[in-house]
């Protein structure tokens, strides 16, 4: 008769602790797929939170990040300063396959139709011209389309000073770069950025 209020109890609990571990796990499953949808949103709906975080990931490669910046009637999605350069970067959250060369004004995007799609590098050295007139600097100044959704690239005549890649790909391109700015410039071109935005030049 002891043994009926021991045995009992240790099942009950075995049994609890079954049912936890399952109910555990299939929260975890539901909690993963709510994070890969929220992922997908964020790539597809705001591709500029989508690579501020991608670079908020990835420190190593970003020293100093703006994001919606103004200068001289100019506006950058993103511009960053690292030791490898000046990145002005144009983030697309177009789908499919996209087909193009870096220099043409306009792209072809394909998914389930073709469409035309304007390249947002095209005529953007006004965009240069202003980050060249605030730090001095003559070279190392870079622009990138950065595709978050995009399953496909075919960008002819991709070269250092204009790049097309994938969101996954853009810690590789920047790598690929030399470092070009000192520790002491970074801080100097950061501020000018800083005093330019801020005077409204």
């Amino acid at each position: 008769m002891f043994w009926y209020f021991i045995f009992f109890p240790i099942v009950g609990m075995v049994i609890i602790i079954i049912v936890a571990v399952l109910l555990g796990k299939r929260d975890r499953k539901k909690e993963a797929i709510k994070m890969e949808e929220n992922k997908k949103n964020l790539l597809s709906s705001n591709p500029t939170q989508a690579v501020l975080q991608y670079l908020d990931n990835n420190k190593e490669i970003s020293e100093y990040t703006f994001i919606n910046l103004e200068i001289s009637k100019t506006k950058f999605d993103i511009l960053y300063i690292s030791k490898k350069g000046i990145f002005i970067i144009y983030p697309l959250n177009n789908e499919g396959i996209i087909n193009g060369e870096v220099n043409e004004e306009n792209w072809l995007n394909k998914t389930h139709d073709e469409f035309v799609l304007k390249n947002p590098m095209y005529n953007n050295g006004k965009d240069i011209e202003v980050i060249s007139n605030i730090t001095s600097l003559q070279s190392g100044i870079y622009s990138i389309a950065v595709c978050t959704c995009a399953s496909e690239i075919n960008i002819i005549d991709k070269d250092e000073e204009y790049n097309v890649c994938k969101l996954e790909e853009l810690k590789e391109v920047i790598s690929s770069y030399p470092d070009i700015i000192s520790e002491n410039d970074l801080v100097i071109y950061y501020n000018n950025i800083v005093n330019a935005s801020s005077q409204g030049e």
